[in-house]
Formats: structure tokens, sequence, C-alpha cells
């Protein structure tokens, strides 16, 4: 029978990621403007300003911990196009690694969600990564993010996690889902 390609899940970053991106960039032009700023003061003055570096020199510090995260969330954005599972009619493929369902304990998903479900403020929610775990026959762990679930996303019957579900179920493969990654 020939391999064939019956779902790729994407990560669907949403807004906040990209807004998070803009806002950290933006930041961060400001702090290499300050930067230069100092610099060029010091060679015009080549004096030590004390009022200036009490003023810059924080703003520096808060560029120092923001450009890891800008080149984090950059990286996420920009990188290439990357599916992390990749599902056939013969297995799955998790981060480029083949399995073949006969080869396949069981399957669990992890929402990233609480289970007592407290908001964090009242009708918002901070953004969960959701994973899918594959244990195989021999034992051994597979797991990767196959989604993003946000509080403003529309269309939760278009995420990752409840489209693999389907394709599971339509597949006969259902006795492979178990919820011991949920209860991590």
């Amino acid at each position: 029978m020939e391999k064939k390609v019956i779902y790729k899940s994407k990560i669907a970053f949403g807004w906040f990621f990209h807004f998070l991106f803009f806002f950290i960039l933006f930041l961060n032009a400001v702090m290499f403007f300050y930067i230069a700023q100092i610099v060029f003061l010091f060679i015009e003055k080549l004096v030590f300003n004390i009022i200036s570096i009490i003023f810059f020199l924080p703003l520096v510090i808060l560029d120092i911990f923001l450009f890891p995260i800008l080149k984090v969330v950059f990286l996420n954005l920009i990188k290439k196009e990357e599916y992390t599972i990749i599902i056939y009619n013969e297995g799955i493929e998790i981060n480029t690694l083949f399995l073949e369902w006969k080869k396949i304990k069981s399957i669990s998903f992890q929402t990233g969600r609480l289970i007592t479900g407290n908001d964090f403020l009242r009708g918002f929610k901070l953004s969960a990564i959701q994973k899918i775990y594959i244990l195989d026959k021999k034992g051994k762990e597979y797991s990767c993010a196959i989604d993003i679930d946000y509080f403003s996303k529309k269309d939760r019957s278009k995420n990752n996690l409840s489209i693999i579900k389907g394709i599971l179920h339509e597949q006969n493969k259902i006795f492979l889902l178990s919820d011991w990654a949920e209860k991590r």
C-alpha cells in the first residue's frame, strides 16, 4: 500500500504573538537609539555624565532581557514552514520521525489548560500550548507542540487538536487514544 498524506498540522500563532513580536521590536529599536546616544555623548564630551548613566542604564539592562525574547519570537514567526505532525495512512511522522501504526502503543494530548479552569482574569486566559505525546511499544515517548490555544480564537473546531482526534476516529485508531499526558 502506498504511503499517502492525510493531514499536516501547522501551528497558528494568532494575533497575540504578532503583536508581541512588533512590540518587542519597537522597544529594541528605542533601546538601540538610546545606546547610540550614550556612545555619542561619551565621544563628544569625554566625560562621565552621571545623570545620563542613571537614566539610560535601566533601559540598556531592559534591552538585554528583551533581545533574547525578540530572537525567539522572530525565529518562530519567520522560520521555514515546518510541519511537526504529518499523519499518513500508514502511520504518523512526528518531528521528522516516522512511526507505523502497529508500533504505536498510545497517543495522548495535553491541552495546556489547568483542569480546575481558574481564569487569570475574568474572561481572559493566557495562551496555552497544546501538545501531542506518542508512546511506542518499546516504551519510548515522542512529543511536540501541535497548536496554540489563545482566548480570542474564534473557531476551535479547526484546531489541530480536534482535527487530529477526528482523523484518528475516521481511521479507526481511536483505541490508541489515552489521557495519560493530560494528567501530568
